[in-house]
């Protein structure tokens, strides 16, 4: 893997420099993100889409076998697959 540096004429936080690091080097399969963008409509109206993907990076899971020869077999997931999610709320 490839050291993560920022453009020199970049100002960037060691926090959030930090926090990137991490995250390329996790190693959990259930990975979530979420996005979201909030609409004003009218003065007392308001919209908020919301997108929410569930196991984002979609890792298999690996059923181990009973059997002797010692063969794993990655045709089954014990992972379900990548779901997405869309809200749409209104306020007013």
């Amino acid at each position: 893997m490839t050291a993560l540096r920022p453009h020199p004429r970049l100002q960037v936080d060691e926090g959030v420099l930090a926090q990137i690091r991490k995250l390329r080097s996790t190693k959990d399969p259930f990975m979530s993100a979420s996005l979201f963008k909030a609409i004003r409509i009218q003065e007392r109206v308001m919209a908020r889409l919301n997108v929410d993907f569930f196991n984002v990076l979609n890792m298999p899971g690996t059923n181990l076998t009973g059997a002797p020869t010692g063969i794993i077999l990655n045709q089954l997931s014990q992972n379900e697959g990548r779901n997405v999610q869309v809200t749409l709320r209104l306020q007013w």
